[in-house]
């Protein structure tokens, strides 16, 4: 359960934190081991000397975001080509958003496609939280104050330390107006491929080994365990 400043270390009864156990299966061999670092570890290791080990599903999904970031970044080059590019699935342009300030250094959250509570984005970085709203609009339109309006008064609820509004358009003069007033960052189209470039370059960067892309880091791992008893030395086992 989340609490209001994103952690997700609320819990009750009904969802309490299960201390199980990591188990690799090898031809014959069940290796079972209280610490998943320990375990993965030797996976690594195995696979290293020839071992054909299936990846686990957090390394899947690592592998699919880093697939998705290639493919968003081969699009980067015009503001016109990213509306091309989501216009049809707006949802996709959420995780393009989310990929890119993730290339910038922030712990991103994506929130729910239905009831997100008024944005796109909770993210995280140095200590303070940011909400993002991202909208894949046409560019030669232009954005007024209603959405951003939307944004400020989402951020009642979460209280946020930054607001970001993301668009593929232009914003109104009236609109970067109450931005000025309330104190909102508003990225448009042209900001939006200098971020882009920013955080990936202009070109997309030489191939890696699959192996050495879906290597899970100790990062990796404990963005999976609550906020609160993310203690290393305990986690290691």
């Amino acid at each position: 359960m989340a609490k209001k400043d994103g952690t997700r270390d609320r819990r009750y009864r009904n969802n309490e934190v299960v201390k199980g156990h990591s188990v690799l299966e090898l031809g014959r061999w069940r290796l079972v081991s209280r610490s998943v670092i320990r375990l993965y570890d030797l996976v690594i290791e195995l696979r290293s000397r020839g071992h054909a080990i299936a990846l686990s599903s957090e390394e899947a999904d690592k592998l699919n975001r880093l697939n998705f970031h290639d493919r968003a970044r081969s699009s980067q080059s015009v503001g016109d080509d990213l509306h091309q590019r989501f216009a049809g699935d707006p949802t996709q342009f959420e995780y393009f958003c989310a990929e890119l300030y993730h290339g910038l250094g922030y712990r991103v959250e994506i929130t729910p496609p239905v009831a997100d509570g008024g944005f796109d984005l909770r993210m995280f970085r140095d200590g303070q939280k940011t909400l993002v709203e991202c909208k894949c609009f046409k560019p030669a339109n232009s954005v007024g104050p209603p959405i951003l309006q939307k944004l400020f008064g989402a951020n009642a609820v979460e209280g946020a330390d930054h607001l970001i509004l993301v668009a593929t358009a232009t914003f109104s003069g009236e609109a970067i107006a109450y931005a000025r007033e309330v104190g909102m960052e508003l990225v448009d189209g042209s900001a939006l491929v200098a971020l882009c470039s920013r955080a990936w370059g202009i070109c997309p960067s030489a191939p890696v080994a699959t192996a050495q892309r879906t290597r899970l880091s100790l990062e990796d791992h404990l963005s999976r365990v609550p906020a609160d008893i993310r203690d290393v030395h305990t986690f290691l086992g």
